[in-house]
């Protein structure tokens, strides 16, 4: 019997990345990223993280029910959108998270905000 071909798409599902990941913590001053999957793990298709509240003042809204007890989970793909967070982690922990440092990262991760 012939098997039929495998891409990253079968490889994915029959790997169950999530279950071999250690999930990355990532704190952007009072917000946490966890990033659940990353390029390394998912065979750069996508990734997937949570973002844990209080979700501060950032460039875009979210509503919720009951304050403080909601969780965004984001999907994206091909996956690197991990390495916005992780630069921008690394910049808050050195103090120098302002908004020029902000926009300079989103640049250089092709990120583009709508105002």
């Amino acid at each position: 019997m012939q098997q039929a071909p495998r891409d990253h798409r079968t490889a994915l599902c029959l790997r169950s990345p999530w279950a071999a990941t250690r999930a990355s913590n990532l704190v952007l001053g009072d917000v946490t990223i966890i990033v659940k999957a990353s390029a390394e793990n998912t065979a750069g298709s996508l990734t997937v993280f949570e973002e844990v509240p209080p979700l501060g003042d950032v460039p875009h809204a979210h509503s919720r029910v009951v304050p403080g007890a909601g969780r965004l989970l984001g999907v994206t793909s091909p996956a690197g959108f991990d390495g916005f967070f992780r630069a921008l982690a690394e910049t808050s922990r050195a103090g120098a998270l302002h908004d020029d440092e902000y926009l300079d990262i989103s640049v250089q991760h092709g990120i583009q905000w709508v105002t």
